[in-house]
């Protein structure tokens, strides 16, 4: 009798396996990466199978490496000597950028007048291309930021520059220029910007011209050598990136230049500001708001 109901207590204790239960899964969705995670179950298993799939943009692609095959654009980058004249360009354009946005501000927000020695710069071209036999004349674009994606050709920069802590424009650089082929008016009486344009006849240009070299059998002097702006063929087609491929245009004349055109120390020695603290951004690396 005491073996039947030791047997009986074991019985009771021992139990069939339970059925697994199903286990809630979490799908985390970041912008780079995202993770599918699927679960199946029957009566008497439970199989959880995860796939991950990592996808990047063609900025990335290109942001990392510009030779890849992801990038998928061609790039042929000019030489770092010649790369060092495209810098007067970045900073003698990114002083006036800035003074000029200060100047609209205080016009919008404050009725301060826009500076008068300012007005001339802002609508007086920087440099000419040409396209289809027609002069465009170049200006600078004083809009917000604003990029066209590379769909084919990479801005023309050498890496060694970039590498060295200059200013990245190899990855889609912004628009710096508005070339068109009639007079501007700038700016507008809210200070916005420049007044109304032929929007159907206009090219864009991104980031400073860059040097190619052909200095021909002239006298070697940078200005008559080979120069180019970059930038989207079609730029009036906002919404479809795939129809606007960057092409190189030639540059056929310079307004801007190092000693006899408009530059910095020209600027500064041969203007009257109506706004000191102007004279202090401008001349002498002050900020604005000190």
């Amino acid at each position: 009798m005491k073996k039947f109901i030791i047997l009986l207590l074991l019985i009771s204790f021992c139990a069939s396996p339970q059925q697994s239960e199903n286990i809630p899964i979490t799908t985390t969705t970041t912008q780079f990466q995202e993770v599918t995670t699927t679960s199946t179950s029957t009566s008497s298993t439970s199989t959880t199978t995860s796939s991950n799939t990592i996808t990047k943009s063609k900025w990335e692609f290109c942001n990392e490496d510009i030779y890849s095959e992801d990038c998928g654009v061609e790039y042929n980058p000019t030489t770092e000597f010649f790369w060092g004249y495209s810098k007067f360009f970045i900073e003698l354009r990114e002083k006036i950028v800035v003074w000029d946005k200060n100047s609209r501000t205080m016009l919008r927000n404050s009725e301060i007048a826009y500076p008068e020695e300012l007005l001339p710069i802002m609508s007086s071209p920087v440099f000419d291309i040409e396209e289809f036999g027609e002069t465009y004349n170049c200006y600078i674009y004083p809009m917000a930021s604003m990029v066209y994606y590379i769909r084919n050709y990479g801005y023309p920069q050498p890496l060694s520059s970039v590498e060295d802590g200059e200013k990245n424009f190899i990855n889609w650089p912004e628009v710096y220029w508005l070339c068109i082929k009639e007079e501007i008016e700038f700016p507008n009486e809210i200070g916005g910007g420049f007044k109304e344009f032929n929007n159907g006849d206009f090219y864009l240009g991104q980031g400073p011209p860059v040097l190619r070299g052909d200095f021909g059998n002239r006298d070697p002097n940078p200005r008559y050598a080979s120069w180019i702006m970059w930038g989207p063929t079609n730029p009036d087609n906002e919404f479809n990136n795939e129809l606007k491929p960057v092409k190189e245009f030639n540059i056929t004349k310079f307004y801007w230049w190092f000693d006899d055109g408009f530059n910095l120390l020209d600027l500064c020695v041969n203007t009257i500001f109506t706004y000191e603290k102007d004279y202090e951004f401008v001349c002498l690396d002050k900020g604005l708001n000190d």
